[in-house]
């Protein structure tokens, strides 16, 4: 199949690495970069076929929210290989992980392989499978009740808004203090990516 590979992103490498994908004799495979407002990032992440995750941790226990975002749109991932990856994406299960460029080159090709010739996923491929996968992931509000809700309400009773306690959800400040900090130590531990030969 031809391959459209869509790089998102505004940072301050994005002329260097446009200019570098100009040069490259590509056939079958068209490279685009793009800046996305928030609400159209999802709607794009939706059509794709398959997602690439190159985030590694310099912690060890960070997880990359890149993955999450594909997989809320059902977007099976290759993804590099560090530490703690395996509690996010399980290898053949969800996505697939690599550590090296051949790696991933192998498993894009497997599973863009599963793409029919109009260019719908055929039901027996891997990447079909992949995808239900991810359909059978716990889900933020299962886990929320499975592992936190007891621990946080308990540790902040006074803080909580009943309303949203007798909803069995946490307060939207919570979440949003959730989401800040996790936000704050992804951004703060992302480092330059190099993938291995």
């Amino acid at each position: 199949p031809h391959v459209v590979v869509i790089v998102t992103g505004k940072g301050p490498q994005k002329v260097m690495y446009e200019e570098k994908i100009s040069r490259l004799n590509l056939q079958h495979v068209s490279v685009l970069t793009m800046w996305l407002e928030a609400a159209d990032y999802p709607l794009l992440l939706g059509c794709a076929d398959l997602g690439i995750s190159l985030h590694t941790s310099t912690s060890g226990i960070d997880l990359p929210m890149k993955v999450l975002d594909y997989f809320g749109c059902e977007v099976p991932v290759c993804a590099i290989r560090f530490d703690c990856l395996g509690e996010l994406v399980v290898d053949g299960v969800n996505g697939r992980i690599f550590a090296t460029a051949d790696e991933l080159s192998k498993q894009m090709l497997a599973l863009l392989g599963s793409i029919g010739e109009n260019g719908s996923i055929r039901a027996e491929g891997e990447l079909e499978k992949l995808r239900e996968g991810i359909r059978g992931m716990t889900r933020w509000r299962e886990n929320w009740d499975d592992h936190a809700k007891e621990i946080i309400l308990n540790a902040c009773p006074s803080a909580i808004d009943g309303q949203a306690e007798h909803r069995g959800e946490p307060p939207i400040w919570l979440k949003a203090l959730v989401f800040t900090a996790s936000f704050v130590i992804f951004y703060s531990l992302t480092k330059k990516f190099a993938l291995p030969k």
